[in-house]
């Protein structure tokens, strides 16, 4: 539920207290549905793209729906678009070669 509150600290204006109820609700959905398919297991990121897969879920679940997709955007770290950056100025052309 820390991690919860830390993403509504984060963005103020697009959740409010109901991103805490569905959360807990939706731990007891995962909760019935790792014990009927105990043979496969998914990781964090399978069960969200699952969820947003899920069109009944924006329906009942608005506000972890939101956070999810945001989740699902965010970039895991910036090492590929440091690289991409160092990359680009790795390129020469004639007008960058040019002393005046």
């Amino acid at each position: 539920i820390q991690e919860i509150n830390t993403i509504r600290q984060q963005y103020p204006d697009d959740f409010n207290d109901d991103l805490v109820a569905e959360w807990k609700v939706f731990r007891k959905y995962l909760f019935v549905q790792k014990q009927q398919q105990k043979s496969e297991i998914l990781t964090q990121r399978q069960q969200c793209i699952n969820l947003v897969k899920n069109g009944m879920t924006r329906d009942v679940y608005p506000q972890l729906s939101l956070a999810v997709e945001i989740f699902l955007c965010a970039p895991i770290s910036t090492a590929t678009v440091e690289r991409d950056f160092s990359t680009m100025n790795r390129i020469l052309t004639d007008l960058r070669n040019r002393l005046t």
